[in-house]
């Protein structure tokens, strides 16, 4: 009531812009009012932009008060003026313009992904086998035990726990053993350092004729130019790899080996070790996205 009533004032030109108002305890005293209830009322008014608090000075009204209503606009009218010669002048009509029509678009029925018995959108994983009830005993040992620390942001490289857990998996399924693992928050993440990292503008970079347009963008980013591998049912072919590589500025490679998007097909290890060959013969960094 008391931050309406102030309000209502300053619009009706009661109170003047830039002009004092009294101290919150005089407003309080005046009113009859706890001080701490004028002071809510005023902080009110300065968040919605009416009245500006200067210290050693008090509270004032500001020098431009908000816009609370937009200006109505009439339709152009003609104006029509004689000068000093007699002759018509031309004058300046009035503001022309019109809202422009919305475009109505077919309307479709909403479905949840769910929904449907068959979803083949790409990067969706089956949700209904997730270990559930596994997640959560996990959950609840670690709250019971929580470590504060790890709650706010961790080691740049990504969390240990996890580089380890990582490093298990590939030394176990890939025999990949002493490598540097860095933890980055998703693969688009991963490949924008990684092109920031091995391309310049004007590079080129090569890539399967049939990919992922988000990672495409992650080159692009870097001004990498892409140069497009021919592929089959067996995926991309060494030979068109080849012959772009040996044209020369090729950079980098960037594949995905294991399931090619989108075509899910994996690259045997025959071909594999072509590209290898390939790769160290001229030079060229592979990136794979696994």
């Amino acid at each position: 009531m008391i931050a309406d009533a102030l309000r209502q004032a300053i619009k009706q030109g009661q109170v003047a812009p830039t002009e004092a108002l009294p101290s919150a305890r005089k407003l309080a005293q005046q009113l009859e009012v706890n001080r701490h209830t004028v002071m809510a009322a005023l902080a009110e008014l300065v968040a919605q932009g009416w009245v500006e608090a200067k210290e050693r000075s008090g509270y004032r009204v500001v020098e431009y008060l908000p816009i609370q209503a937009s200006k109505s606009v009439d339709r152009p009218v003609a104006i029509s003026n004689k000068n000093h010669a007699g002759t018509q002048a031309a004058q300046p009509t009035a503001f022309n313009w019109q809202f422009r029509l919305e475009q109505r678009l077919p309307t479709t029925v909403k479905i949840k992904a769910s929904q449907y018995k068959y979803n083949f959108s790409g990067g969706q994983p089956d949700i209904s086998k997730f270990p559930f009830d596994e997640f959560k005993s996990h959950f609840s040992q670690v709250c019971q035990r929580p470590k504060y620390e790890d709650l706010s942001y961790g080691a740049s490289q990504g969390e240990v726990e996890l580089i380890k857990e990582i490093s298990t998996y590939l030394r176990r399924v890939r025999s990949i053993t002493d490598k540097k693992l860095m933890i980055c928050n998703g693969s688009q993440e991963a490949l924008f350092m990684v092109s920031q990292l091995l391309l310049q503008p004007g590079d080129k970079d090569a890539v399967e004729q049939l990919g992922y347009p988000p990672a495409w963008a992650a080159f692009k980013s870097a001004g990498a130019e892409l140069v497009a591998i021919k592929q089959d049912e067996r995926g991309i072919i060494p030979e068109h790899l080849e012959t772009v590589l040996a044209k020369g500025a090729i950079k980098l490679l960037y594949l995905t080996p294991l399931h090619q998007y989108p075509t899910t097909v994996s690259l045997g290890i025959s071909r594999r070790m072509q590209i290898y060959k390939l790769a160290t013969q001229y030079g060229v960094a592979i990136v794979e996205d696994d």
